[in-house]
């Protein structure tokens, strides 16, 4: 396995544009297909490839670009679109069906058809019903600092996962975070045709935990009967008795959702002085304080730890699979990171 990626791009093109390209960027250094384009506004159409070269490429209202992972037909796709603001995008999912139905032109992105797969993650209305004019959402809290994608260009479980985020905003937060990554193999049904999840928000620091607006997505049971988009996931974290965190307000469980103040992990017995990091399990809240439901799995790139950790600071520097710490509150979460590459604050 290796990351590849765009890092340290500064936000020079409000702020959407840059960050799109950066996960278009990174999409193609991992052998990701751009298979249709366009340039926004009254700009150029392509239907068999990119005309994005740029961030000032996507900074138009309506650019947009359709990836399709390497796995080549049939395997997931995406739509990257800027919105008709320049902090606004509209970003689509679609796990096998791909965006080959509508009238796609210069701003006007396909979709999966009415009976398709596509799943809007980022916007309002449906797939098929989507359009800047109407559906477009912030990405970005600011349109300062820099964007960052890391990619992995091998499979973990079937799925090609990739990592972006915007640092450098004034209160010191990370902004503008989204991910896509596998569940980790055998903490899922294998009969599950989508082994993978999704998480996104203007800020990373209340993706994870947030329970009046949870951001994590995923499909369940796909290709099964009665299979079902979920959104309004969360992370779910083994906790002490009277951690607290629990969304509905009570303080009893052995296990709690949300942000602990009882932190489940002590200190690596690998690394001296230093904070374990550990996979999550990702899950909807039921109203219980004792145990998850519709659980979908166990997260690869994304682990977490402790609060014992600076933002941005990297572990595993000049490794194979190094990570960085993109919230460093309550709990401490840490995405992939392209090998040898200092994060710009």
């Amino acid at each position: 396995m290796a990351y590849v990626g765009v890092t340290n791009l500064s936000a020079s093109q409000g702020g959407a544009a840059d960050m799109l390209f950066a996960m278009y960027g990174a999409m193609i250094s991992a052998s990701w297909t751009c298979m249709a384009s366009g340039t926004g506004g009254a700009g150029g159409y392509s239907s068999s490839g990119s005309l994005i070269s740029t961030a000032a490429n996507f900074n138009s209202n309506g650019a947009w670009v359709r990836m399709r992972e390497p796995s080549g037909a049939g395997g997931r796709e995406y739509i990257l679109q800027r919105g008709s603001t320049a902090l606004n995008a509209i970003i689509k999912y679609s796990r096998t069906d791909g965006f080959v139905s509508g009238s796609p032109a210069a701003a006007t992105s396909p979709h999966t058809g009415t009976s398709g797969d596509g799943q809007v993650i980022l916007g309002l209305s449906t797939d098929i019903n989507c359009t800047i004019a109407t559906s477009g959402s912030a990405f970005l809290n600011d349109a300062t600092g820099y964007v960052h994608c890391v990619a992995s260009n091998t499979a973990t479980n079937g799925v090609f996962g990739f990592w972006a985020f915007k640092s450098g905003f004034t209160n010191g937060a990370i902004g503008a975070f989204f991910c896509h990554e596998a569940i980790q193999a055998g903490s899922t049904n294998a009969a599950d045709g989508d082994q993978s999840w999704r998480a996104i928000g203007a800020s990373a620091n209340n993706i994870w935990w947030s329970s009046t607006n949870p951001t994590i997505s995923w499909w369940e049971k796909y290709n099964i009967s009665g299979e079902t988009y979920r959104t309004g996931g969360q992370f779910f974290v083994p906790a002490a008795l009277t951690s607290g965190g629990i969304p509905n307000g009570s303080s009893v469980g052995v296990f709690a959702f949300g942000n602990p103040t009882s932190v489940p992990m002590g200190q690596d017995p690998y690394d001296s002085g230093k904070t374990g990091f550990v996979p999550v399990m990702i899950s909807r809240y039921n109203g219980s304080s004792t145990a998850p439901t519709y659980p979908k799995g166990y997260t690869t790139g994304i682990l977490i730890g402790s609060t014992n950790q600076t933002l941005l600071d990297v572990f595993g520097y000049s490794s194979a699979e190094p990570r960085v710490i993109i919230v460093n509150s309550g709990l401490c979460v840490a995405m992939p990171w392209v090998p040898n590459v200092t994060p710009a604050l």
